[in-house]
């Protein structure tokens, strides 16, 4: 699952680096006069920024959510082993027990 959710983020920087890149390579071709140019770059660099701003944000939200999800997963292994621990003594505890109430009982 892990896997699957990282390519996921690869490939979609991969298409708006693309995306970004084809724009601006368009840009340089097409026929502008300079100063709608350098207007229209901006503009395209400024949406650009914004969507790789926008995948950030939500690739930190993922990761800080598969985080959680670790550490709740890690809390609830250290409950169960701590309660097989505790369940283990009781049961050490009993069988001592019983082994050491015959000889108490002749002392």
């Amino acid at each position: 699952m892990e896997r699957d959710d990282s390519s996921s983020m690869t490939a979609l920087m991969a298409f708006v680096i693309g995306a970004a890149a084809g724009v601006a390579l368009g840009l340089l071709l097409a026929p502008k006069a300079g100063e709608e140019m350098r207007q229209t770059i901006k503009d395209v660099s400024r949406d650009a920024m914004d969507k790789t701003r926008e995948t950030a944000e939500m690739m930190q939200e993922k990761a800080r959510s598969m985080m959680n999800r670790g550490k709740s997963a890690a809390e609830e292994g250290m409950d169960m082993v701590r309660e097989k621990a505790q369940e283990f003594r009781g049961t050490r505890e009993e069988r001592t027990e019983n082994i050491v109430d015959p000889f108490r009982n002749k002392m």
